[in-house]
């Protein structure tokens, strides 16, 4: 269990940054650090809102290479998710689709309901572990997750550069509802 590595501001990150990393410099995923440390993402606000576009390059990303073959499909969808959000979160924030604070919270609010959706429409039609959240209606599924998020201000990971992840063009804000 890794519950003792988690603080009331996120993981030990040294700890962290042993566990994931080989001598070889690849990311080793242990289910356990991925769900309890980074995922679900928390629902973006005026609170983490400065953390979630400035560090976005410094918060854990994941390779094919990252899991083994091993690895439980809804550790490889979370994984996954975390990818997608980053990138849409990255277009909301200097994609020049918003221009000021108020419509890039906008934005990565409507990414993050549009990527917790998209998880749990996978996770349902794969038939793998669902989270408990997914379960519930739209409106008290996304204060589940917000109440699940490990790390709510999207603090950085102290030492660590995220590889480049393809980005995920698939998210299309929507401008007229805000």
């Amino acid at each position: 269990m890794i519950p003792h590595l988690c603080s009331s501001r996120g993981i030990h990150e040294n700890v962290l940054i042993n566990t994931l990393f080989s001598h070889l410099g690849r990311i080793r995923i242990d289910p356990e650090i991925l769900l309890y440390s980074n995922f679900p993402p928390a629902e973006p606000d005026v609170s983490n809102l400065k953390s979630l576009c400035l560090y976005g390059n410094r918060r854990i990303r994941f390779t094919s290479e990252s899991f083994s073959p091993n690895s439980k499909a809804y550790v490889q969808e979370a994984g996954k998710v975390l990818n997608r959000l980053e990138s849409w979160f990255a277009h909301c924030c200097y994609g020049g689709f918003a221009e000021d604070d108020q419509a890039i919270l906008c934005c990565v609010r409507q990414a993050w309901g549009a990527a917790m959706s998209h998880y749990c429409d996978q996770s349902f039609s794969t038939k793998t572990m669902v989270n408990e959240c997914c379960e519930m209606e739209e409106s008290e599924k996304y204060d589940c997750f917000q109440k699940q998020a490990p790390n709510p201000y999207y603090q950085p990971l102290s030492g660590y550069v995220a590889p480049q992840i393809p980005s995920d063009m698939s998210f299309i804000w929507d401008t007229e509802n805000c």
